[in-house]
């Protein structure tokens, strides 16, 4: 019985903090083991403790803030995606290592951002290793899309690789900029009015056919820049 009556008076201090620490070893007081335990009790702002972490998946929340605090991995493995952001908005993830398994022949990703997420930000995050893509701006099998994301992140960089390709953009209005590719960064037919701008591409910017209305600016590219329909603004781009 007291050993319920702690718990619960427990929860309801970690419920009225201002913001949320997250500690895999359970180690800080009054901490969560997992960023999701936080989030889905409604906490905004949230510090993840360095540490692995297994893959997570945030789903319907507005305006969260995860910052990372040290080096703190969230590894999918074989069995999931190392993060998931689905039908979130206005979302803020800073300093998160995010990963699959490569060769692990699950196509799982290292993030997997879908159904219409609007407006989230990622800085400063890695995938290093990934069964599928790194970065994976998703439309559904519905055609829903995920609009305004921006990313400043690096994928391909410091483990296994990448099996597919490390960024793959479908979503509309993205911009990536200030970015490493270990790889090769597409954009889809449907990822109209995207953005990559002073980014470093080891290996080749492809817009696919149908898409319309991209900017590509002032990256270095190891391999070739096809713009298959045209349409896109490109300038001071260097291939080396």
């Amino acid at each position: 019985m007291y050993k319920t009556l702690i718990a619960e008076i427990g929860r309801l201090i970690k419920g009225a903090l201002p913001f949320a620490i997250v500690d895999v070893d359970g180690s800080i007081l009054m901490s969560y083991k997992q960023p999701q335990d936080a989030w889905n009790a409604g906490h905004k702002l949230i510090f993840v403790k360095a540490g692995t972490y297994a893959g997570q998946s945030i789903t319907g929340k507005t305006g969260v803030r995860v910052v990372a605090c040290g080096k703190v991995a969230f590894v999918g493995g074989t069995s999931s995606h190392g993060f998931n952001v689905d039908t979130c908005n206005d979302c803020t993830f800073e300093g998160l290592w995010m990963e699959s398994d490569s060769g692990g022949g699950n196509a799982y990703d290292g993030l997997w951002v879908d159904h219409e997420s609007y407006r989230c930000t990622f800085i400063n995050c890695t995938v290093p290793q990934s069964d599928n893509y790194g970065f994976n701006i998703a439309q559904d099998a519905q055609s829903t899309q995920s609009y305004h994301v921006f990313i400043a992140c690096r994928a391909g960089v410091g483990g296994a690789g990448i099996d597919a390709d490390p960024f793959q953009l479908n979503g509309k209005a993205i911009l990536v900029t200030s970015s490493v590719s270990n790889g090769r960064v597409i954009l889809a037919a449907t990822a109209d009015n995207c953005s990559l701008t002073g980014s470093y591409v080891g290996g080749d910017i492809t817009l696919s056919s149908g898409n319309l209305n991209s900017l590509i600016v002032g990256n270095m590219y190891s391999g070739t820049l096809t713009d298959t329909d045209g349409t896109a603004t490109k300038s001071g781009n260097e291939a080396i």
